[in-house]
């Protein structure tokens, strides 16, 4: 692929790979690492429950004990994160900037795999 900064950028592929099928597994991978790393460090914490990963098809989500959820929908083009009451709480949707960057975009702000994650599981892992 040749530099985003160069007329010849082949964004059709670009904004291909940036499809919300691909970011929602990439998603998924991540967070599945993430709870692994996140248990292994609760480890000494035998009083925290540790975290699980389901997956359901287009959904995954995140427990930790019976009552506590972070559940990630895939609904068409949209990246839903609700959490136990299944209220939503964060609504992603993607975009290929003019960087040439495949992002997930919550609201007016453009984010990272990772920025988003954080966003979205930081108070199960940690509050």
């Amino acid at each position: 692929m040749t530099d985003a900064k160069s007329d010849d950028f082949d964004w059709v592929t670009a904004r291909h790979q940036c499809s919300v099928g691909i970011i929602f597994e990439r998603l998924r991978v991540r967070t599945s690492a993430d709870v692994a790393l996140r248990n292994k460090r609760l480890e000494s914490e035998r009083e925290v429950a540790p975290l699980t990963v389901t997956t359901d098809g287009a959904s995954f989500s995140v427990l930790r004990g019976p009552t506590r959820v972070v559940r990630f929908m895939l609904r068409g083009e949209t990246i839903d994160v609700s959490d136990e009451k299944i209220q939503t709480v964060m609504e992603a949707t993607l975009t290929l900037n003019d960087a040439g960057e495949c992002r997930l975009r919550v609201g007016d702000e453009e984010l990272l795999l990772w920025q988003f994650l954080k966003r979205a599981l930081e108070t199960l892992f940690f509050g």
